[in-house]
């Protein structure tokens, strides 16, 4: 199977995401103030405004479906990305 993604995901600032991504191989294809595509390989990730996404309250995902998951894990090693546990804010009522 070849490397599959298009996932149309939410960014707080299309910068910031594009220099994140960067760092795990992605390159941009196409920016305007609505839409910004990325790409590494056959994946293609898309974003869209959102400036006041809370990632704790978040329900977006995405799946990538790899040939190489493992490469893929040492990437995002290599990039700084630290596997660690998310912890849940407490919700107020």
């Amino acid at each position: 199977m070849t490397d599959q993604a298009t996932p149309n995901l939410p960014s707080r600032d299309f910068a910031a995401t594009a220099v994140f991504y960067a760092k795990l191989g992605f390159t941009e294809s196409w920016r305007d103030a609505g839409w910004m595509i990325l790409r590494r390989g056959n994946l293609t990730l898309e974003f869209f405004p959102y400036p006041d996404l809370d990632p704790y309250q978040s329900s977006f995902g995405s799946c990538l479906r790899l040939d190489d998951a493992d490469d893929f894990y040492a990437v995002c090693k290599a990039a700084g990305i630290e596997e660690k546990p998310r912890t849940s804010r407490a919700s107020t009522p």
